[in-house]
């Protein structure tokens, strides 16, 4: 999201080792920038995650309130990520492997004409793996040396195994951008060679510091929104950090001020919009359609929900002292870790009975303090 799909758990360790790897949006302004134990929600109303505990053990658990359960899915990970039917895991020697996986959400390993795209066990995809980035049909990882590989749709061909996009990688993003070390954005995609798909690049712009989906902030602190077909759109100044949505065009950015800002690029009206002061930390989220609710941590560390559409835009609801880090499932659950480093959920949504029998599920309606919680690990592990 990503997190996670994003920057992963090591991060303290990579910034002494191999600084213009770190695919992180700015320096870090909260702990949940160096900390990204939780990865991305399943994008379902059975939403799952991966974590790790204190011990290092992985767990793949539910997020949805109606169901609790969880199990241990590998003995001890660095960094996870689950985007959607794929999961992957970074051990503690940079291996990066994955488990799961479908034809149009593969997993990166050749498994052959059977079972194409999945794999049952926890399988090595590549080594020397520093971060990913991934929406499950598409996923990039790079490597310590600066290498970028992606493999699933690869924007022109399909691979179910990496190939090799490029090198001197410091930033990158699934969504077919990478940023090198000499600060130049480039679009890359893949295209058919005979038998072999080769990644081809183009230069999009100079001077930018860092790519988040399809958004870059330039080095003066910039905030462009990217369009393949289009030149970069200037979207606003003295941005720090950007949260892309995943299925949208929307963009949500903080300044240097801590204003939170939501950039909805199909309105009528102004497309820029402030929502909430004060904001260090955007919840990484996955997207539901009728969701006009955004978490945020703030400077002293409280858990918010702030409205960014609607009647009720603007409209900031406190919801938790004390959080380090969060993410949000479908905007109907979240997760978030306290200082001792337990574990919880928070379950906003309401279920309504449609003509025909039907479930609707009404994500942002019962956005409250008084939303029920649930404790679900003692300890995760800590940067």
């Amino acid at each position: 999201m990503s997190r996670t799909l994003s920057a992963i758990l090591f991060m303290l360790f990579l910034r002494t080792v191999y600084q213009p790897s770190l695919n992180i949006n700015l320096p870090a302004t909260h702990p949940a920038d160096a900390f990204e134990t939780i990865a991305a929600m399943r994008i379902a109303s059975n939403s799952l995650a991966l974590v790790i505990d204190a011990d290092g053990v992985v767990w793949h658990m539910a997020t949805d309130g109606d169901d609790d359960w969880r199990e241990q899915t590998a003995p001890q990970a660095d960094a996870v990520w689950h985007p959607s039917w794929v999961s992957f895991l970074l051990d503690e020697d940079g291996v990066l492997l994955s488990s799961g996986g479908t034809l149009g959400d593969p997993c990166g390993v050749d498994t052959g004409s059977e079972q194409t795209g999945y794999v049952h066990d926890w399988t090595p995809v590549l080594e020397n793996v520093v971060a990913l980035d991934s929406i499950s049909s598409t996923t990039a990882a790079l490597q310590a040396d600066g290498t970028l590989w992606a493999w699933g749709q690869l924007y022109g061909a399909m691979s179910y195994t990496p190939v090799r996009v490029t090198d001197d990688v410091r930033s990158f993003s699934y969504a077919g951008y990478a940023v090198k070390t000499d600060n130049t954005l480039y679009a890359w995609s893949g295209r058919l060679d005979g038998d072999e798909i080769l990644c081809s690049l183009e230069p999009v712009m100079q001077n930018v510091y860092t790519v988040e989906r399809d958004a870059a902030i330039g080095l003066d602190g910039t905030l462009w929104k990217l369009n393949e077909t289009q030149p970069p759109q200037k979207v606003m100044d003295n941005v720090i950090s950007v949260m892309a949505d995943f299925h949208s065009s929307d963009i949500y950015a903080i300044d240097r001020s801590g204003g939170l800002w939501w950039y909805h690029p199909s309105s009528d009206e102004s497309q820029l919009h402030k929502i909430a002061d004060n904001c260090a930390y955007i919840a990484q989220r996955e997207y539901w359609a009728d969701a006009q609710a955004l978490l945020f941590i703030d400077t002293s560390n409280t858990l918010n929900a702030v409205y960014y559409d609607g009647e009720r835009t603007g409209e900031v609801i406190p919801l938790e002292p004390d959080v380090l880090y969060a993410e949000t499932a479908y905007d109907r659950t979240a997760l978030y870790v306290k200082p001792d480093g337990s574990l919880w959920l928070i379950d906003f949504a309401i279920f309504e009975y449609g003509d025909n029998g039907s479930v609707i599920i009404f994500p942002t309606k019962n956005i409250s303090p008084d939303a029920p919680r649930t404790k679900l690990l003692d300890k995760v592990k800590m940067p």
